[in-house]
């Protein structure tokens, strides 16, 4: 008797903690989570097993091309991988004396104004990393410091910024191996280097990357093509407006070609010339003390990265052409047919289902609600991305993709393929993709009606206030989305941009 009361204790602690788990990793979802730490997830709940590791997973040296299990010889592999000795580009020394110059001026300057209690805030908000670096500062520590403290801190950035002085625990980096989605595992090409750094330094970063923004922002000195950490902006500005000008050339009385270039810059963050990239700012303005605390921070860091100067040839080398084009995660195909994007989202939904296959009959798993949130964070925002541009494509590829995302939900509830599909999506209060790629292009067109700076705004404008006609099955995204808005009689670009 005594030992079944055991074994049944036993076994309400192991499915509280399985439960306790997968509240966890529910938390930690989001649009940009693998799916394969997911089905590692469901593999170890249902028979306790796991996906190789870079610990339990033999790593072949490329130069000797044998395999190794030992921990000091893997690591012998990773710091030939990430060590990049320097071949720096040669320093110029009338750069490097305006850094100088430029770090000695005492004119007055915003930027170097002190840190305050606010903006300390707002860096300390999100603190979500679990890691910490050299200094064993966690960022569970800094969320629950108190008022006393936080002055404290305050003071501290302050005097570091006064005297543009950077912990030297600050530039110590810890690399820690991460492997790519669908990489092999005994490949050092297949993870990704993630490095793990002060928690506290990354919020001195924060709040200077703020100042930055703000005077970039205000005084207009970027480009207005640039929608790489904006605000406001994201990468489907660039794939709309690709598609856009595509479209314009197929509408022409004698369609035209519209050719792109796409140059991908290998370890691009790596390589940067951090003299160049000091002596810019001193052309944008950024002086004083906040530039040589930029400069401590970039310059002398544990982790050298190998320079390299990346030359474009065009003259005299024709550039191969390509009947397809992946540009920022959307398959772009000859006529904008989108059959290859189109079929990549479907089987990505397919394996997916095959997910949710486990998940939904397993014993003890996850609730309707929690099912729900797992759906959203690794199955319809694949499925959203690009959707706005590829959603009007052939319409039984559309088809196919609304039945597979239907047979998930009916998995999630529990119900019969004769249940009506749309009492399934009112049940759990989600919408059916068509519904969902009409939402999300009227959310897009209205982001863009706030920015008149946009480089969408004034064929926006145009669209809307000069409409013209366009040929079957050639009209562009966004002219569809603006014909959304104007049916449902919502004025939209009254500005004209030109006039700005």
């Amino acid at each position: 008797m005594a030992w079944r009361e055991k074994e049944n204790l036993k076994n309400r602690t192991i499915l509280k903690a399985k439960r306790k788990t997968l509240e966890d990793h529910i938390k930690d979802l989001n649009p940009r989570s693998s799916p394969t730490k997911t089905w590692a997830f469901a593999k170890a709940w249902t028979n306790g097993t796991q996906t190789q590791t870079l610990t339990s997973s033999p790593i072949t040296n490329p130069r000797t091309n044998q395999t190794t299990t030992l921990p000091e010889e893997k690591a012998e592999i990773f710091a030939a991988q990430y060590d990049y000795q320097p071949t720096d580009i040669p320093d110029s020394e009338p750069f490097e004396g305006t850094i100088t110059r430029m770090i000695a001026s005492l004119e007055p300057n915003g930027l170097n104004s002190k840190i305050t209690i606010e903006e300390l805030r707002l860096g300390m908000n999100n603190l979500k990393s679990q890691a910490m670096g050299q200094d064993l500062i966690h960022n569970t520590m800094l969320k629950n410091l108190t008022e006393t403290n936080k002055k404290h801190i305050l003071y501290l950035f302050n005097k570091l910024l006064e005297t543009s002085y950077v912990p030297d625990s600050w530039k110590l980096a810890t690399i820690i191996p991460i492997r790519k989605p669908a990489k092999p595992a005994h490949t050092p090409d297949s993870y990704r280097p993630i490095s793990l750094t002060s928690c506290l330094g990354k919020i001195m970063e924060k709040i200077i990357n703020r100042r930055l923004v703000w005077m970039f922002e205000k005084n207009r000195m970027r480009l207005r093509n640039q929608s790489g950490f904006r605000k406001g902006r994201g990468t489907m500005d660039n794939i709309i407006a690709l598609e856009h000008f595509i479209r314009e050339g197929f509408n022409k009385i004698q369609p035209q070609n519209t050719y792109a270039v796409f140059l991908d810059i290998e370890k691009a963050f790596d390589t940067t010339w951090i003299q160049g990239l000091l002596y810019k700012l001193c052309n944008k303005g950024v002086t004083g003390e906040i530039l040589g605390w930029l400069t401590n921070l970039l310059r002398n860091r544990k982790q050298r990265r190998k320079q390299t100067d990346p030359l474009l040839f065009l003259s005299g080398t024709r550039i191969p052409e390509a009947k397809e084009a992946k540009h920022l995660g959307i398959h772009f195909d000859k006529g904008l047919r989108w059959a290859k994007q189109t079929e990549e989202t479907i089987n990505k939904t397919i394996k997916l289902r095959n997910l949710f296959k486990i998940l939904t009959s397993l014993k003890h798993g996850p609730d309707i609600d929690s099912l729900c949130i797992i759906y959203k964070a690794l199955v319809r925002s694949r499925v959203d991305y690009g959707i706005m541009t590829f959603g009007c494509s052939s319409i039984s590829r559309q088809k196919k993709l609304e039945v597979i995302q239907n047979s998930i939900l009916r998995m999630i509830l529990g119900t019969t393929s004769t249940t009506p599909t749309k009492e399934i999506l009112c049940e759990l209060d989600l919408t059916s993709i068509e519904h969902r790629r009409l939402w999300l292009s009227g959310r897009f067109v209205i982001r863009i009606d706030k920015y008149p700076e946009h480089p969408l705004y004034q064929n926006c404008y145009n669209m809307r206030r000069n409409p013209k006609t366009w040929k079957d099955n050639n009209t562009p995204s966004l002219k569809l989305a603006i014909g959304h808005t104007t049916l449902a009689n919502i004025d939209f670009f009254v500005q004209n941009a030109r006039l700005h």
